[in-house]
């Protein structure tokens, strides 16, 4: 009954799905393997993949066994011949897939970004053991599952009949569409900027989101930017006045909350030493004044000062305290500040940056870099070896066009909805990239199979849909409400990831069985 297929392709599904996560991740399996902010988006991806596979041989499984009538009389040679059929059938297909995805995943190694390469190595392995196990589990678990009876073929070919006569009728208006569809969203890519704010990684209602933002206003500024400066072992009164005035410059900056001076030690030694009141926190006017103030903070608050100044080497250093922000924001304050240090400062002192905030502004313009790098060198890399592994460059370049549409889609309309990229969302082209071309190849496959039993294109493309397009929606079915639990995730990176992927893998169906066959159909 169909219970029972729904029954025993779910067992099949998450008996294998459940080896894959546990061997994946468990450290006594890969003991350098850890989970981060990145890789942690590596299980229900590797998830996803091993449903693919395990979703096409089941129903291939299924629609290759006899009538209902006739289940009951089915004999362990039946048995063990409709599984050798599906395995000869599904082989090239599936093991195309497994290697261009892994592929894809493999070329995350090209980043910049350790955790990047991690998910990159990890997840190369990870697709291809989901074939291994796929493959090697499937006939024991075929076996016994038992034969059981599908859909009857009168119900899926006419289904597929119907789809396929939509589609011949006008497949110059499904490219035009979709090509317009694809160059109006394009252009949202372009808008595409980095950005990640701490303080948005969790929800709004989340404790510790909550609690951050009521301690936030009573702290100086969690991040800092150094800016250190030569001013030499023995600086002049000048030298000093110059510094504090570049520090009460950088202070003026939006997003910046303090910044802290080895001069707020001579300032706050003055006062105490001159009993003066606190308002008058700043430097003696007179030199000399400022000169023993400087050299008793010294004196006095050796360690202190020696934390901001080193009189050695001659390196002063102005701690800018900046407030939580978007890493936009924190780039605009960094290019802010080198403008102040090339106006204020002279040659002769050599300002330079570092510190947690242009380490932050550098590491997400790193990360979109490289993942513009992967995915250029995966698809360099896929297209070739599809068109090795299908042994045809023509079904190769037909594969580029529903591979690329999703992402295309997916990203530009992010961009045009003013979206940003953030660590864990930048990985969705990769990823969607990785899926769709899954699917592609199966209904390739199974186009090349159709057409070899007539040169009819329609009629090919009806037995194709017959036999993939169950399995093809399926997949993308299942897929879609696995990544759509993570829109419960509190960490809002992942919770992106979530939903941009199963946009994402809508658009890739869309290409399978529309765009696809819309393709096959002209040429």
């Amino acid at each position: 009954t169909h219970n029972h297929v729904t029954a025993n392709l779910l067992m099949l599904v998450f008996i294998v799905g459940g080896l894959i996560f546990s061997l994946t991740v468990k450290k006594e399996v890969f003991p350098e393997f850890s989970l981060d902010m990145i890789t942690v988006a590596l299980p229900p991806v590797l998830w996803v993949l091993g449903l693919s596979t395990s979703i096409h041989l089941q129903v291939r499984w299924r629609q290759g066994q006899p009538p209902r009538e006739h289940a009951e009389q089915a004999t362990d040679i039946d048995l063990d011949a409709w599984i050798h059929r599906t395995l000869a059938e599904l082989a090239r297909p599936c093991l195309v897939s497994a290697v261009t995805t892994s592929l894809g995943l493999a070329s995350l190694t090209l980043s910049s970004m350790e955790p990047v390469r991690e998910m990159g190595r990890f997840g190369a392995l990870g697709v291809l053991f989901c074939l291994a196990s796929n493959f090697l589990l499937f006939p024991a678990l075929a076996r016994w599952l038992g034969p059981r009876t599908s859909p009857a073929p009168t119900s899926r070919r006419h289904l597929a009949a119907g789809w396929v006569q939509r589609i011949h009728r006008r497949p110059g208006a499904v490219l035009a569409v979709s090509g317009l569809l694809a160059l109006a969203l394009g252009v949202g890519i372009t808008r595409l900027k980095p950005d990640a704010n701490v303080l948005g990684f969790l929800r709004a209602d989340h404790p510790v989101s909550v609690t951050y933002r009521e301690v936030l206003p009573r702290l100086s500024g969690p991040y800092s930017l150094e800016a250190l400066l030569d001013v030499g072992p023995e600086p002049s009164p000048e030298d000093l006045r110059r510094v504090d005035r570049l520090a009460a410059v950088l202070t003026e900056r939006p997003g910046v909350a303090r910044v802290l001076s080895p001069l707020d030690l001579a300032k706050k030694v003055d006062q105490v030493f001159r009993g003066l009141p606190p308002s008058t926190f700043r430097l003696p006017e007179d030199d000399g004044a400022l000169r023993a103030a400087w050299d008793l903070s010294g004196s006095l608050l050796a360690e202190e000062r020696r934390r901001l100044y080193e009189p050695e080497s001659g390196v002063l250093r102005l701690s800018v305290l900046a407030r939580p922000m978007g890493s936009a924001d924190h780039r605009r304050l960094v290019e802010g500040i080198r403008d102040d240090l090339d106006r204020e400062v002279p040659d002769g002192w050599h300002p330079r940056l570092t510190g947690v905030v242009d380490l932050l502004v550098g590491i997400q313009e790193q990360l979109l870099k490289s993942q513009i790098r992967s995915f250029s060198a995966a698809f360099l890399w896929i297209v070739p070896v599809l068109a090795l592994l299908l042994r045809s460059v023509r079904d190769a370049l037909l594969s580029i066009a529903p591979n690329l549409f999703p992402i295309v889609l997916t990203l530009g309309a992010l961009g045009l909805a003013g979206g940003s990229v953030d660590p864990a969302t930048v990985m969705v082209a990769g990823v969607a990239f990785g899926i769709a071309v899954d699917d592609t190849v199966h209904v390739l496959a199974a186009y090349r199979r159709a057409r070899r039993r007539g040169p009819d294109s329609s009629d090919a493309l009806v037995r194709t849909l017959e036999q993939v397009g169950r399995p093809v929606v399926l997949t993308s079915v299942i897929a879609g409400l696995g990544f759509a639990v993570l829109a419960f995730s509190d960490f809002t990176p992942l919770l992106r990831f979530g939903l941009l992927t199963v946009v994402t893998l809508g658009a890739a169906l869309y290409g399978d069985l529309v765009l696809l066959p819309a393709l096959l159909t002209v040429t």
